[in-house]
């Protein structure tokens, strides 16, 4: 005989959610019967299938009213027909008391009709007494109905809490309209931002177009229409323009357009978010104007400072050039190669002042641009030691140079040069007869180091700090006898400082000489051969023999010194006092040079060249041509070489340039014929 067979375990799922079943509460169910067996049969069909269910029974009217106030019941189950008192009377009660809990017939004779029409008032189900079997499942099921339904005005108390929450915060928004419009661009809603930002009341402006927002001629263009039609395609739309408000005026607005959608994806209209940029336009608009009459005020300024340079360097080149020719007649009598070089010296003084200035004002802009090559420091020094000898001889003062091995730097050489002229001149200039000025370049940790010291009168502790700054001078007498404008020191910091190095001084105080230390970086590549030395120019009078030149210039002086200089080293010029003569000579003969200035009325020197470029016959095309001219900036040299000339010199007239540019520009036509 076989053994009955125990039944299989609960899956680990089955077994947690008999857990869950057992921490939930009991069941409470209301039985309305008035008899006795059918209620024991449906709390023996109860007992076996909801265990945990608890039980209330009643049998009429009053013991369902009493339930009812003392006790919450999950369920009611009724019989249909009670003593004195209807099934339908049973469930209008408990609509009224408890409305909402399920209400589920259990009857014998309810009959069709009658389960039609309670269904009707509000019955959850029924259930024949003769098929008990089906209780479980119209049990189940309005339990779960129940659930479906709590959870859903859950949903629905918690959706509209978020509305109003939402409606709460958007409306809260001060510097933001949010405006909701349908799917035409009708205004259906929008927050009190958007009312105090266009004065318009919502009452006043709902289902009208959001065009009345835009100005005339964005609606005469078809914005909003636009707008909205990118929104759909893109996801969203952004705008930057001009809105208008209810009284006319205008705002500055940035803006958003969504496009919004219904559970089913079909579109419903959109939400524009706008915020009010109308200060922030205007300061910005106020910013731009600014920086545009800054550019003005500085293009005028720089205008005027070339113009004030060519002026100033007009009559010096005038000046600096018969000092020259002067200089060649010292043999005549002994004042006269005083007299030039004294004229000479005081020229280029003033020269060298108007440089100042010029870099001064380029370092103030920040258009001091720097043009850097591998350079050996310590023959740069050399070099500028070599052109202040003579300075230095004339005031009794030795000057020394100790430079003993190339040292490589990534450099300006002109610029460069420049600080090493300024440095050396100024510890000259400070240095009184008898006293010594010792430049030394080495290497310090990495960096190419020029110290330059002096013997002379030395800078108070006080004022070192302020050594550096433009236009500071230290009080005193010595210093204002030496003159100057103060600016040499500044220029030479800022150029250092372009080149990522450094400069500085020390003193000891009144009387102990000076120090002034240059660091620059190091070129990484130490091993590069010194170019070789230039070879002086040698100005004799032969040096441009057979060269025709035609000089070109509006100013007489500056025709006769430059007519002059150059017939002394053996060219055959001509001479024109403006572009269009220069013009004319060029059309009907045959130069080997062009000289000319910039600087001209009606047609200056860049025009001038252009025009020759352009002239028939193809050799006033290649016709070699040299810039001389007062307008000495580095933009103005940039300008002058793009235009088509092939070399460029800056006035005052230093002969030895002039003649070293000649000769490059000519190559080996020089001297020839």
């Amino acid at each position: 005989m076989a053994e009955p067979m125990t039944p299989p375990g609960p899956s680990t799922a089955t077994a947690r959610a008999a857990q869950t079943a057992a921490s939930a509460p009991p069941l409470e169910i209301l039985l309305l019967e008035d008899s006795t067996f059918d209620a024991e049969l449906l709390l023996a069909s109860l007992e076996s299938t909801h265990p945990r269910a608890r039980v209330t029974w009643v049998k009429d009217e009053a013991g369902l009213l009493g339930a009812l106030e003392t006790q919450r019941f999950d369920l009611i189950l009724s019989d249909y027909q009670l003593p004195g008192f209807t099934g339908a009377e049973a469930l209008a009660l408990a609509q009224e008391r408890v409305p909402g809990t399920p209400f589920i017939f259990v009857s014998g004779v309810i009959g069709e009709e009658n389960t039609v029409e309670l269904l009707k008032r509000g019955a959850t189900d029924y259930v024949m007494k003769g098929r008990l079997a089906r209780l479980p499942v119209a049990i189940d099921r309005a339990l779960r109905e129940v659930r479906q339904r709590d959870a859903q005005h859950q949903a629905e108390a918690q959706l509209r809490e978020a509305d109003a929450l939402y409606a709460r915060v958007v409306d809260s928004l001060q510097d933001h309209a949010v405006i909701l419009l349908d799917a035409e661009g009708l205004i259906r809603e929008w927050n009190r931002a958007a009312g105090t930002i266009f004065g318009h009341a919502l009452d006043d402006v709902r289902g009208l177009s959001a065009e009345i927002l835009l100005t005339p001629e964005d609606r005469a263009a078809g914005v909003l229409e636009n707008e909205l039609a990118v929104a759909l395609t893109l996801g969203q739309a952004r705008d930057d323009r001009w809105l208008m408000r209810r009284d006319g005026s205008r705002l500055r607005a940035e803006g958003v357009v969504t496009p919004l959608f219904s559970a089913s994806g079909a579109p419903t209209g959109f939400s524009k978010i706008i915020r009010d940029t109308t200060p922030a336009y205007e300061a910005q608009q106020a910013l731009r104007l600014g920086k545009e009459e800054a550019e003005r005020a500085n293009e005028l300024k720089d205008q005027f400072l070339a113009v004030l340079s060519h002026e100033l360097r007009s009559p010096l080149s005038a000046i600096t050039g018969w000092a020259d020719i002067l200089g060649n007649f010292a043999d005549a009598h002994p004042l006269l190669g005083k007299a030039a070089a004294v004229i000479r010296r005081n020229a280029q003084l003033q020269a060298r002042m108007i440089n100042d200035l010029l870099d001064m004002s380029a370092v103030v802009a920040g258009k001091l641009v720097l043009q850097p090559a591998p350079l050996d420091l310590a023959a740069l020094a050399s070099e500028a030691v070599l052109g202040a000898l003579h300075e230095a001889q004339g005031k009794g003062v030795a000057l020394n140079c100790h430079a003993p091995a190339p040292v490589w730097i990534p450099a300006d050489a002109q610029r460069l040069s420049q600080v090493m002229a300024n440095l050396i001149g100024n510890a000259i200039k400070f240095t009184d007869g008898g006293g010594r000025v010792d430049v030394e370049v080495d290497v310090d940790e990495g960096w190419a180091r020029v110290r330059v010291r002096d013997t002379g009168r030395g800078i108070s502790r006080e004022f070192l700090p302020y050594v550096f700054e433009r236009l500071r001078q230290e009080d005193g007498s010595s210093t204002r006898k030496v003159g100057g404008l103060g600016l040499g020191l500044a220029i030479a910091r800022a150029i250092a400082e372009l080149h990522h190095g450094r400069i500085s001084a020390d003193s000891p105080g009144p009387g102990g000489g000076a120090v002034f230390e240059l660091r620059l970086p190091l070129l990484k590549d130490q091993g590069l051969r010194p170019p070789p030395a230039a070879e002086p120019v040698a100005l004799s009078e032969d040096l441009l023999a057979g060269v025709r030149v035609l000089l070109v210039d509006d100013e007489e002086d500056a025709r006769e010194v430059g007519q002059v200089a150059l017939s002394r080293l053996g060219a055959r010029v001509d001479v024109a006092a403006s572009a269009a003569q220069a013009l004319e000579r060029l059309t009907k003969e045959r130069f080997d040079l062009l000289v000319s200035d910039i600087g001209m009325p009606e047609m200056d020197g860049r025009s001038l060249i252009r025009a020759v470029r352009q002239l028939p016959g193809g050799s006033a095309e290649e016709l070699p041509a040299v810039a001389l001219t007062a307008f000495a900036m580095v933009a103005d040299r940039q300008e002058g070489l793009a235009a088509g000339f092939q070399g460029y010199v800056a006035k005052p007239i230093e002969l030895g340039a002039l003649t070293r540019t000649i000769q490059d520009v000519l190559g080996s036509r020089t001297g020839s014929d």
